[in-house]
């Protein structure tokens, strides 16, 4: 597949800004969390708190960090950078309940929010309700048309429920645009060889733009 259209390109460096300065929790262990550089309305006093909080959960502290979140959103702090970080270390820990009631609340104060989507999708990925993920996955690529790792986890549905070639598909989509992302690469040419060797159906007629690097 040929390079994104530079009409596209402004999407593309949002999806870069989402990029930079992530905590990816979310490829290797299916749960993540993309979290932004920390916008201006943070202040200086919150921006050191929640990146003592991000340390903290780089470091496995999931319950110390889940600890120190709850709080300080005890003392009136929230919104969704709170969220995020609280949604995580509670599915971290596997209390999905929690995990997902967080979700949902951020949610319903902010439904555009797409890293709160995506994390909610993930949630429900990760307890194989596929169905309720993929509605969720899609409607990220409605709000964030190049969000990065979406369409990975669309893929993998398509490819756990047996539509080799849809999955083949969305792993060409992300790796336009991540062409970096290692574990997309890994399905993507696993899923090609079954394909080519006729151990599923056949081929779709697009493939990504060669590796970079």
């Amino acid at each position: 597949m040929s390079d994104l259209p530079d009409a596209q390109s402004n999407e593309r460096r949002k999806a870069n800004r989402w990029r930079f300065g992530a905590l990816v929790f979310g490829l290797a262990s299916v749960l993540g969390v993309i979290m932004t550089v920390l916008p201006l309305a943070v202040n200086d006093e919150q921006r050191t708190f929640l990146q003592q909080v991000d340390r903290a959960m780089l470091m496995d502290d999931f319950a110390g960090a889940q600890r120190q979140l709850e709080q300080r959103m005890a003392e009136g702090c929230g919104g969704t950078e709170y969220a995020l970080r609280l949604g995580n270390c509670q599915s971290k820990q596997k209390d999905y309940d929690a995990a997902r009631e967080t979700f949902d609340r951020a949610l319903a104060d902010d439904p555009d929010e797409p890293r709160l989507l995506y994390n909610r999708a993930l949630l429900d990925y990760r307890q194989r309700k596929y169905d309720q993920a993929m509605e969720r996955l899609m409607g990220v690529v409605q709000i964030a048309s190049y969000f990065p790792g979406v369409r990975y986890h669309i893929a993998r549905i398509h490819e756990i429920q047996g539509r080799p070639e849809e999955a083949l598909r969305y792993y060409v989509e992300e790796l336009n645009v991540d062409p970096g992302s290692s574990s997309t690469w890994r399905r993507y040419l696993y899923l090609k060889r079954r394909l080519e060797a006729g151990e599923l159906s056949r081929l779709p007629s697009e493939a990504p733009a060669a590796r970079r690097g």
